[in-house]
């Protein structure tokens, strides 16, 4: 019988929202730098500890690489024995991402809480800036999600007069479900940050998928573009 099933790929938890043990890792990052203690306490949201041997930093994203305290939003890096030591024939690409003492720059943002448990947030290069504040379209999901009508959702940024940029949702509503644009929005505003809350909700009856089986957030931005 089996107790434990190892899948790859955070769409299992989005779509099916199934009781998983997170973890996180990356090909040449070790490949596992993250998981949840399977005794013991297991956050919600947290990817977990860092392995046995394998050291995580938060450092900011400013330009001045500063490691950053527990709490703050930064970019994740890592280093263990697992370390890819470049990219093959792309000798820009590895003196870009990975320092000559082996941290690797994963590209992903993330913060530490006090007892070093850590939680992903999104992509550097996905970081929608409104007005100032930074906000993250992972933690925009995560909390749309919590919605029983929601059966899948992705958060792009859109531009904005004011703000520059600002966030746009494209939900997948549950069968038979009635939810409109501002229903979505007043869930967002009584459980988020008010800056972060999506300008416009678009619906799909499914969100597009790229040949990797990812979402594909190109074509939602076209369809923002296109739709105005």
């Amino acid at each position: 019988m089996f107790y434990h099933f190892i899948i790859s790929g955070n769409e299992i938890v989005r779509r099916f929202r199934h009781d998983a043990k997170k973890a996180y890792g990356l090909t040449e990052g070790g490949p596992q730098v993250l998981v949840s203690p399977r005794k013991g306490v297991r956050k919600q949201g947290s990817a977990g500890l860092p392995i046995p041997g394998c050291q995580v930093r938060i450092v900011s994203t400013d330009g001045q690489e500063r490691d950053l305290p527990a709490g703050e939003v930064g970019e994740l890096w890592v280093k263990n024995p697992g370390v890819a030591k470049g990219y093959w024939n792309l000798p820009e690409v590895t003196k870009e991402r990975i320092t000559p003492d082996g941290w690797l720059k994963t590209g992903d943002l993330a913060r530490l809480d006090e007892d070093g448990y850590g939680y992903i947030v999104g992509r550097k290069d996905d970081m929608i800036i409104i007005g100032g504040e930074n906000a993250y379209p992972k933690e925009i999901e995560d909390i749309l999600l919590r919605h029983p009508d929601v059966a899948d959702v992705c958060v792009v940024a859109m531009r904005h007069e004011i703000k520059g940029k600002v966030p746009a949702a494209f939900v997948v509503k549950r069968p038979g479900s009635t939810l409109d644009e501002q229903e979505v929005k007043t869930f967002f505003l009584q459980h988020g940050p008010a800056y972060a809350h999506p300008r416009k909700v678009i619906f799909l009856e499914q969100l597009p998928l790229s040949g990797t089986g990812k979402i594909d957030k190109a074509a939602l931005a076209k369809m923002l573009e296109e739709k105005g």
